[in-house]
This record gives structure tokens, sequence and C-alpha cells, in this order.
């Protein structure tokens, strides 16, 4: 009888052992996935926010939780920071705002851009600094977007333009190495 209890005390506690390590499991395998997906809604809001800045004529934050990325034709583009969220819609010179879009960033911070006028046109970055879930958390990294103002709005640069120094001439190329088959 002794025994039996010795076996059946031993198996709930390598019963209990094994329900703990599923549950952990379970949990780790849920995080996991949730990173995953939390990690693809930051790259769609970089995505879709640096084509926006490529075809800007101006980006501005007139408020911590609104950044208005200015088109050519008078449309507008704004990203508004909500909880947990950034919401991106398209507005017209005189229309109310068209769809949307939500992504899903986390608890959302301030924005901040940033312009350095090096180059053939001023590379804007865009940064969203975000907050953290608890006070004792440290703060997640920014959410950062380089990309020249207006690039997709830049002539392209045509074959003829291509400078003397860049063309090679087939005479100029040097003549072949000799190989060991020449040698006596």
């Amino acid at each position: 009888m002794i025994e039996m209890l010795t076996v059946i005390t031993m198996a709930a506690f390598l019963f209990g052992i094994v329900i703990t390590m599923l549950v952990s499991l379970m949990q780790w395998d849920r995080d996991v996935r949730s990173q995953t997906v939390y990690d693809g809604e930051i790259a769609r809001l970089v995505d879709v926010m640096r084509d926006d800045v490529r075809r800007a004529t101006d980006v501005s934050c007139p408020a911590d939780d609104l950044m208005i990325v200015a088109l050519p034709d008078d449309r507008r583009i704004e990203y508004r920071l909500e909880e947990q969220h950034c919401r991106r819609n398209a507005v017209g010179s005189d229309e109310p705002a068209q769809g949307g879009q939500l992504f899903s960033i986390g608890l959302p911070g301030y924005w901040q851009v940033e312009r350095d006028e090096l180059g053939r046109g001023p590379l804007v970055t865009v940064r969203l600094n975000r907050m953290p879930k608890q006070e004792t958390d440290p703060a997640p990294l920014p959410i950062a977007v380089s990309a020249a103002l207006g690039a997709d709005l830049w002539p392209a640069t045509k074959p003829s333009e291509v400078s003397s120094a860049e063309s090679v001439e087939p005479s100029e190329l040097p003549d072949e190495a000799p190989t060991s088959d020449d040698e006596p």
C-alpha cells in the first residue's frame, strides 16, 4: 500500500511538471506569434511611410501625435497616433478623410522629423518614439524611416547624360595577359 501511494505521488508530481511545461510552452508560442505579427505591422508601416516620404514635397509634425506628409497635388497624408495604433489617412484638398489604414505599434509616444540637406535632395528621417508598457519596462526602440524627400518626383537620368569618364572605349581596354601556353 505504501509503495502504491509512493508511485501515485511520484506520478502526480511528474504529471504536474509536464503540465507546467506545456502551459509555459504554449504561452511562449503565443508570445512569439504575437511578436511576429507585431513586427510585421511595424515593417508594413515603415514601407508605407517610406513610399509616402519619397512622393512628398514636405513632411511636418504640427503636434506630438500628428505627422503630415504633403503631396504635390494639394493632397496630404496624415499619420495620427492613437492608443496602441497609428492611423494613416489620405486627405484630398476639399474632401474628407478617405479610408485609412491602421497599424498596431504598441503604446505610441511622439513624432520627430529630422532633415539633412546634403546631396540631391533633403534626407528626411521620421522617428516615432514609443512608450514602454509599464513604468518599470525599458523604452522600446523608436521606429525610424529615412528617405529622400520627393525622390520619386526627381527626373530620371537619361543615358545621354552619362559622363565621358564613365564610358570606356573598347580600344582603351588592356590587352589580354599572356597565358602559360604562350611560353616556350
